[in-house]
């Protein structure tokens, strides 16, 4: 597979459920041996996948109710085509998550019970894939966005290419969004995205309800209708134009629409 390789600026809700590759498991063979490491909330981790160390294994103790993102974002010039699997501590597999931000790979959910999840760093195609590199894996607790409130989102570092709120949503409920430069130059596209593991959307994967290609455009107030309940992200992305990686802050909000 190929793709770009984002890195992500976090604006005022940190953390992105996401992209699954259903049609394309990896080859991972037998279960792991080796001895898993814990990540906390809040870490990141740094590793590497090699032809001898096709994949590594992490232990996260969650709590019932915590909204949870995981991240593999490869770090080398080798740009890793990263493939991340979440298990419960009964050992099903919650998640199995290809390309989501260029070839990286990304999960968020809310947690149903206390326990220990596994998580699994490989590559696309597991023992018998061909990609190669270094990532690191961050672990977050997600604070979600509140409604009526104006959210604060930030691209100021040229290796940031996107920020992002979390805001909770019902079926059928409409909002309005608000979005406007608060500083700097750079004009992002803005997006709305649901992520989401239910029978509305077949099968698992990164949904774009809402795409604004915001070039030039300083503010915009945009009416969106949530088609399932769950978890949405409103995000700010650079544009493939922005060659210079230029500057900015940004507010977003949801407002409840009149009925």
């Amino acid at each position: 597979m190929t793709g770009a390789k984002y890195r992500l600026g976090v604006g005022l809700a940190i953390l992105t459920v996401t992209a699954a590759c259903l049609s394309a498991l990896p080859a991972l063979g037998a279960p792991p041996l080796q001895e898993a490491t814990p990540i906390g909330y809040g870490e990141t981790i740094a590793g590497e996948i090699t032809d001898s160390g096709f994949e590594q294994v992490y232990t996260l103790n969650g709590t019932a109710g915590d909204v949870v993102a995981i991240t593999v974002t490869s770090t080398d010039e080798n740009y890793l085509d990263g493939y991340l699997i979440v298990q419960d501590s009964s050992g099903a597999i919650l998640a199995e998550i290809d390309d989501v931000f260029g070839l990286d790979p990304f999960y968020m959910a809310a947690l149903e019970a206390d326990g220990a999840y596994t998580i699994i760093v490989t590559r696309m195609g597991g023992r018998t894939g061909s990609s190669t590199g270094a990532y690191e894996l961050s672990v977050d607790l997600v604070s979600l966005a509140a409604w009526e409130t104006p959210a604060a989102l930030a691209l100021n570092e040229p290796e940031e290419s996107r920020a992002y709120v979390i805001f909770e949503a019902e079926e059928g409920q409409t909002a309005t969004l608000s979005y406007q430069v608060v500083s700097g130059d750079l004009r992002p596209d803005l997006k709305v995205s649901h992520f989401g593991y239910d029978d509305f959307w077949e099968e698992s994967r990164y949904d774009e309800v809402l795409l604004l290609q915001s070039t030039l455009i300083s503010g915009a107030t945009l009416t969106v209708e949530f088609p399932a309940a769950g978890l949405y992200t409103v995000s700010v992305e650079r544009p493939w134009t922005d060659w210079e990686g230029l500057p900015g802050t940004f507010e977003v909000m949801l407002s409840a629409s009149a009925e």
